[in-house]
């Protein structure tokens, strides 16, 4: 199952508050025992191994979280060209649809390219849209301007 962006940056947060109170916590404990005038090596060796064990999986899961904000990113992207694309294929079928309308209403041909651009293009969408009851339907359009 692949990891949504959100679930992936809790895990990374959740991962570097972990291993943030694991190291206060043995730095804590270093304190008390130079406090107390007791030997800590172990402790300075345990806290050594800590930071180095939560700089490698911080970085490991900070790189898997970049990696799936490209993919999401990459995917908006790809949604947003299929979107156009279709915006696009639908304003080019109502524009050949338009372009009969008006050459059979008595238009001369050479004038639907000047009509299309003055208003007539705005005409079609909107009534593409008014005519549409369902909103899936007429979204390609509406998104496409």
């Amino acid at each position: 199952m692949k990891k949504t962006m959100a679930q992936a940056q809790k895990e990374y947060d959740d991962l570097v508050k972990r291993n943030k109170k694991r190291i206060q916590d043995i730095e804590d404990k270093i304190k008390q025992r130079k406090e107390a005038g007791r030997q800590h090596a172990d402790l300075d060796q345990e806290l050594e191994s800590a930071r180095k064990l939560s700089e490698g999986t911080e970085s490991l899961t900070k790189r898997i979280l970049d990696d799936i904000i490209e993919q999401e990113k990459q995917n908006e992207k790809e949604k947003a060209e299929r979107e156009s694309a279709q915006a696009a294929e639908a304003e080019q079928k109502a524009k050949i649809a338009a372009r009969k309308a008006y050459i059979k209403g008595g238009g001369k041909p050479g004038d639907f390219e000047s009509a299309w651009n003055n208003g007539l293009r705005e005409k079609v969408i909107e009534k593409a849209v008014l005519d549409d009851e369902t909103p899936k339907a007429r979204e390609p359009i509406v998104k496409g301007l």
